[in-house]
C-alpha cells in the first residue's frame, strides 16, 4: 500500500482501539489515513517518492521501538522523510529531557492522556502549519564534549550535529563546571585520561547523582572502566572509536533513560488505579442501592452485589443477561430509552420489576447513558432504590383519602372543615 502525500497520514499505531479513535478522527478532516501496526510494516511500504504529510506513532511498537523508528526515518539513507513531521503518543506526561530527546529527532509528543478528540486534532493542525514545528527546532539534547584531543572532539561535534544535538565544548574546568551548574547539558562525553576530564567526572558523579556520562580514555588499565562504571558511569569506551557508534551508544543511554522513568510512572499510575479500584470494590459492594450498568443491546455488563438483597437473584444470574429479563413489562425499557433519549438523564423515574420468587417490585430509578470519547451512546449506567415503603405509604394515604370522600359523600349531616382562620372543606 503506497501512501499519497497530498493530506496523507502513516498512522503506525501498535493499540488497535487507539488506532481506530485516532483513524475516526483524521477521517473527520478528510485526511487519508494508511494503518501500520508496527515500524517495519510502516518502512516496508512508505514510498519516498510520496512521502506522506505526516506520521503518528508511539513507543511501545513491537520489534522496532518508536523511537528507533523515528531516528531510522531520519536517517541519511532516506532523506525524503528529513521533513515530514511526526507526532508520538506517549501514555505518560514527558519532561523536558524526554521532549528534548523527540526534538532531536525532529519528534512533537503529545501526551494528553486519555486522547481527546479535540485538542488531539488541534495539535495535529500545529503541526501542519508549523506553529509546534518552530518550537520543536529549538528542542534538542545538549551534550557538553570535554576531550583533549582537539581532532576527536572536531570530529564528534560533527556527529553529534548531524543527528540534531545541540553540542557544547569544555576546554576549561571552569567551562564544565559552569555548564553543569546551569544545567545547560543533558549527557557529556569526557576524556578520563586529562585531568579536566577526571575532574569533572567526579563533578558530575558525586553533585548530580545519575547524570549521563560517557568515559572515553586511551589505554586503560584492567578493570578501570568496570570501576568508573561502579561508580555510575553510564558508559565507557577506549579511543579510538567511531564518532557514529559512540553518537548511538549516547542516543541508547538517553533512550533507556527515558524507558525507565516512563515504566516507573506507569507502575505508579498502575499502583494508583490498584488503590482507586480497591476503594471502588469496597464502596460498590456494600452499596445498599443497586448499580448497574448495560450496553446497547440492553445486556447487563455490570452490577453490584446488591442485587441479591432487591430481587433475589444473584449477580452471576443476571450478568451477560438481557435487562428486561427483570422487567414486569419488558416493553417498559423503549418508554424508559426515549425517556432518557428526550432529557439525557433520568432522576426518581419509577419502574416495576419482577423478583426471582415472581413478586413485583417498584423502585426509583436514576440513569444516564455511557458514552465514548466521541460522544457516541455505548450503553446505560444507573441506580436503583427500592420504593416499597414509599408506594406503601402512597397506597394508605390514596385509601385514606377515599374513605373519608365516602364517609362525607354518605353522610346525611353537614361535614365542615375549618382550620387555620379559614375553611378548608364544606
Amino acid at each position: 500500500m503506497i501512501l499519497k502525500k497530498a493530506d496523507s497520514v502513516a498512522l503506525v499505531l501498535n493499540d488497535r482501539v487507539l488506532c481506530d479513535r485516532v483513524s475516526g478522527w483524521l477521517g473527520t478532516m478528510d485526511f487519508s489515513v494508511c494503518v501500520f501496526h508496527s515500524a517495519e510494516d510502516a518502512f516496508s511500504a512508505l514510498d519516498p517518492a510520496e512521502p506522506p504529510t505526516l506520521v503518528i506513532t508511539e513507543i511501545n511498537l513491537p520489534g522496532m521501538d518508536g523511537l528507533d523508528f523515528c531516528r531510522r526515518l531520519r536517517a541519511a539513507g532516506d532523506p525524503a522523510f528529513h521533513h515530514v513531521p511526526v507526532l508520538m503518543l506517549s501514555y505518560v506526561r514527558a519532561d523536558a529531557e524526554a521532549q528534548r530527546l523527540a526534538g532531536t529527532l525532529g519528534v512533537t509528543v503529545h501526551d494528553g492522556f486519555p486522547l481527546d478528540g479535540e485538542t488531539f486534532m488541534h495539535h495535529v493542525m500545529g503541526i501542519l502549519v508549523g506553529d509546534l514545528g518552530r518550537d520543536q527546532e529549538r528542542m534538542a539534547l545538549r551534550v557538553l564534549l570535554a576531550l583533549e584531543d582537539m581532532d576527536v572532539s572536531a570530529d564528534l561535534c560533527r556527529a553529534f550535529e548531524s543527528q540534531g544535538y545541540l553540542v557544547m565544548t569544555a576546554l576549561t574546568v571552569e567551562d564544565g563546571q559552569r555548564a553543569f551548574e546551569e544545567g545547560a547539558c543533558d549527557l557529556a562525553v569526557i576524556d578520563n585520561g586529562m585531568a579536566l576530564g577526571r575532574t569533572l567526572i567526579d563533578a558530575f558523579l558525586v553533585q548530580r547523582q545519575g547524570f549521563p556520562v560517557v568515559a572515553v580514555c586511551g589505554s586503560p588499565a584492567d578493570g578501570f572502566f568496570r570501576q568508573l562504571m561502579g561508580r555510575g558511569v553510564a558508559d565507557c569506551l577506549c579511543q579510538p572509536f567511531d564518532p557514529e557508534y559512540l553518537v548511538d551508544r549516547c542516543f541508547r543511554i538517553m533512550k533507556e533513560r527515558w524507558l525507565r522513568r516512563m515504566n516507573a510512572l506507569l507502575e505508579k499510575r498502575v499502583l494508583e488505579l490498584k488503590t482507586s479500584e480497591d476503594d471502588f470494590k469496597a464502596v460498590f459492594e456494600t452499596f445498599e442501592d443497586l448499580f448497574y450498568r448495560t450496553d446497547l443491546n440492553g445486556m447487563v455488563t455490570m452490577i453490584s452485589p446488591s442485587v441479591y438483597r432487591l430481587s433475589g437473584w444473584t449477580r452471576e444470574e443476571i450478568l451477560g443477561k438481557p435487562v428486561t429479563m427483570v422487567y414486569d413489562q419488558p416493553f417498559a425499557r423503549d418508554a424508559l430509552l426515549a425517556a432518557l433519549g428526550e432529557t439525557g438523564c433520568l432522576r426518581d423515574y419509577e419502574l416495576c420489576l419482577v423478583k426471582k420468587d415472581g413478586t413485583r417490585i417498584y423502585v426509583s430509578l436514576a440513569a444516564q447513558f455511557v458514552r465514548d470519547s466521541g460522544g457516541a451512546v455505548t450503553g446505560v449506567v444507573g441506580s436503583l432504590r427500592d420504593i416499597a415503603h414509599r408506594k406503601q405509604m402512597e397506597q394508605a394515604l390514596k385509601e385514606s383519602e377515599e374513605k373519608f370522600r365516602i364517609l362525607t359523600e354518605s353522610s346525611p349531616a353537614a361535614i365542615m372543615l375549618y382550620q387555620n382562620d379559614k375553611w378548608k372543606y364544606v
